[in-house]
């Protein structure tokens, strides 16, 4: 049996978020078409694994209130589309949520929390600097973990057209 090398994330979700992080408009765009058709919900498994594993990169296992709240303010100052769909209050709740605190996340709407980790996502990874292998690697463990856990995210090679 001939080994094969794994070269970015296996997901469709997974393939869409590195796209979406590196600004490859073109490319998300075309997948974005192929995600309606994919089980979201464990679509969101690989999301909230890529959302907490880029805030552990980041912040390492048990960040403080105070660098949760200075990540919402730097949001907020570069992203200028986030005041017209969220306000830092639920962001920091998303945070809060993604690096494992106990919090009920009921008052926030599903795609305003979507919105919230992706963003997060983007703006953590240009906050690492991080490169696209370096991403592709965040996203693979992402997609293990989700696995792990249950999540059986649309594989690449199971999209129809």
């Amino acid at each position: 049996m001939k080994n094969v090398a794994v070269t970015g994330p296996a997901t469709l979700i997974g393939e869409f978020l590195s796209a979406s992080v590196q600004n490859q408009h073109a490319r998300r765009d075309e997948l974005r078409a192929s995600l309606t058709a994919t089980r979201w919900h464990d679509a969101s498994g690989v999301i909230d694994e890529a959302f907490a594993g880029a805030l552990r990169k980041r912040f390492g296992e048990q960040p403080s209130l105070h660098q949760l709240r200075k990540l919402t303010l730097r949001i907020f100052r570069t992203y200028k589309r986030a005041k017209r769909i969220c306000t830092p209050e639920q962001v920091e709740l998303a945070l809060r949520w993604g690096v494992g605190e106990e919090v009920s996340l009921d008052q926030l709407d599903g795609r305003v929390l979507e919105f919230i980790k992706m963003l997060t996502l983007g703006a953590v990874v240009a906050d690492l600097e991080l490169s696209p292998p370096e991403l592709d690697e965040l996203l693979m463990r992402a997609e293990r973990r989700a696995y792990v856990a249950g999540n059986r995210a649309t594989r690449r090679d199971e999209r129809s057209g």
